[in-house]
């Protein structure tokens, strides 16, 4: 997509997935999934979940394919919490995500006293890797890709570009040069890049 632009682009994973053992003992009313990796490792188990609630069109769409039936999908975890104290504030969910999830949306449940169990069912470890050179810009697809990054690198005077809010709360943490893509995909990015620095 960068082929025709005036940008030479170099990539690299900044995080690696581990999944982890867990196990279901009974069926699941109401199941939250933020991430495709935590709907990668319930594939198997759409059968015993009843309702999926999503942050994602690409984890729906994920979910879908493994057979779930999703009830609500939000653009990200505040606006599911939000819609779920609005309108399951009587239900009970499980949470399936990874060892660094973020807090925004049990914070928001508990406030409401929804019963929430969590399931760690991966763990993101951080890919060391530490450059010499120095960039125009860097690409965040996560927060924990920034949390990688930043642990061997320095930001510096690049121009970051984070895929939504959540990476870009986390980003602001080492730097204010940032631009948010309007949608969270990889092709916005791709566009917000171009139209940002050529």
């Amino acid at each position: 997509m960068l082929d025709d632009s005036c940008i030479a682009m170099s990539s690299y994973p900044a995080i690696k997935i581990e999944y982890t053992p867990f196990s279901i003992d009974s069926s699941i009313e109401n199941a939250i999934f933020t991430s495709q990796h935590a709907a990668f490792a319930l594939q198997n188990f759409s059968s015993m979940v009843t309702h999926a609630f999503c942050v994602g069109k690409k984890t729906k769409a994920a979910l879908e394919s493994y057979g779930f039936e999703v009830a609500e999908t939000a653009e990200n975890a505040a606006a599911l919490a939000q819609c779920i104290t609005t309108s399951y504030a009587d239900q009970t969910f499980t949470f399936f995500c990874g060892n660094l999830r973020r807090d925004e949306l049990p914070t928001m449940l508990k406030e409401y006293n929804i019963a929430l169990d969590q399931v760690v069912v991966y763990e993101t470890l951080f890919n060391k890797q530490q450059f010499q050179s120095t960039f125009d810009a860097l690409l965040f697809f996560s927060p924990s890709g920034v949390q990688s990054f930043t642990q061997f690198n320095e930001i510096g005077e690049a121009h970051v570009f984070c895929i939504g809010q959540t990476t870009a709360q986390e980003a602001q943490k080492h730097t204010n040069h940032i631009s948010v893509a309007q949608q969270p995909t990889v092709e916005a990015m791709l566009d917000l890049l171009k139209n940002t620095l050529c």
